[in-house]
């Protein structure tokens, strides 16, 4: 459990900063420098020592004020999260948004996992493929129930690491591979996802895999070659349609 410290400094929110709470809150956690190209920069070219610098000293005025609160995992840099305080100002300055409830934990093995979703929603953004954005928390919150409804109890739920709106209006669901798989583990995965394609017409649409590796690359270039409304991109590629792989 990761207890909460209570800070009372005084601060002024500006728009960013809610924009900044909102985007942590949605994603789970994040680090200094996805803040730093999301709620900062207007594209990749605005990235550098002194916007870093200047989203560090907001972040830390958003940790001081009990609204963000920081972890480390091992050498990595440290990651926020938005603190009880942050969702109930977020619910008061946003109380059009259904906000989610705040993080009481974090679970360490996935944290580069969901620091390369984070980096390929950004890319995605930059690059206007993406339009907006539901998270795998987002979905969790909302469609737990419809999907237990739908699969009776023949099917156990499954969330992709998040939804976007592409351009051309579809609901694109986004699947990071990071760890390797065996072929029968890909394709239970992708079993997963074209499941979702089959009972939700409404709701999902396509599906875009992105995998660290070559080799994951080529393995999943094979399986999903049969299938339809499937895309699989390598995530070095991805980062270079966004403008971001040389940052990242």
């Amino acid at each position: 459990m990761i207890e909460e410290v209570k800070r009372d400094m005084p601060i002024e929110l500006q728009k960013r900063d809610l924009d900044l709470l909102l985007y942590v809150n949605e994603m789970g956690s994040a680090q200094a420098d996805v803040l730093c190209l999301k709620v900062f920069c207007e594209s990749p070219q605005d990235f550098g020592l002194s916007r870093v610098k200047t989203a560090k000293r907001r972040i830390w005025c958003l940790e001081a004020a009990g609204l963000l609160r920081s972890f480390r995992v091992g050498r990595e840099p440290n990651s926020f999260l938005v603190t009880r305080k942050g969702v109930q100002i977020l619910s008061e300055r946003l109380p059009e948004v259904l906000h989610l409830k705040p993080i009481q934990g974090i679970q360490i093995a996935v944290t580069e996992h969901n620091r390369r979703v984070h980096w390929s929603r950004l890319a995605l953004e930059f690059s206007g493929k993406s339009l907006g954005w539901r998270s795998e928390r987002r979905l969790k919150s909302s469609d737990l129930d419809v999907q237990k409804k739908k699969f009776e109890g023949r099917f156990q739920p499954y969330f992709p690491d998040g939804v976007f709106v592409s351009a051309q209006d579809k609901k694109v669901m986004l699947e990071y591979e990071h760890a390797e798989k065996s072929f029968k583990q890909m394709n239970e995965k992708l079993d997963q996802i074209q499941r979702l394609l089959d009972y939700f017409p409404d709701r999902y649409h396509q599906a875009l895999v992105v995998t660290t590796t070559e080799n994951e690359f080529r393995h999943y270039s094979k399986l999903i070659d049969c299938r339809r409304n499937f895309e699989i991109l390598r995530f070095d590629h991805l980062l270079e349609k966004g403008g971001l792989r040389e940052i990242f």
